[in-house]
């Protein structure tokens, strides 16, 4: 019971918080905006402008990573594969993908990688 309210807890933290999390990196990272539109009272931001975070492509990809996730759990489950099985290459293949994100590329240049981690396309 205790693990199962850590875990939801865990699940609506992340919920409420990606998006201003996601908003903040991109705002750090790009301090002069290029989507601001001049108003009466000064610059704001343009919600129907292209430069924004595409949220909705964001949450779909979660949605079929989800979705992916449980198809290979049943096939692999029925299978025979053990539980505590896919538990250790889930863990290896996201151990992996988070150490590619944190290798440098020396082809690259930071404001590109800025713009990589930020989910900008500039």
């Amino acid at each position: 019971c205790i693990i199962g309210s850590l875990f939801e807890s865990a699940m609506y933290i992340f919920i409420f918080l990606w998006t201003p999390a996601l908003t903040s990196i991109e705002n750090e990272l790009n301090p002069n905006p290029v989507n601001a539109i001049v108003d009466g009272a000064g610059l704001e931001d343009d919600p129907h402008s292209d430069e924004n975070l595409p949220f909705g492509w964001i949450f779909s990809s979660f949605m079929v990573c989800c979705m992916l996730g449980t198809i290979a759990f049943s096939h692999l489950s029925n299978a025979g594969v053990t539980a505590s099985r896919c538990l250790v290459g889930v863990l290896a293949l996201s151990s992996l993908s988070f150490l590619a994100m944190a290798a440098p590329h020396s082809s690259v240049s930071i404001e590109n990688d800025a713009n990589f981690v930020s989910m900008n396309s500039a």
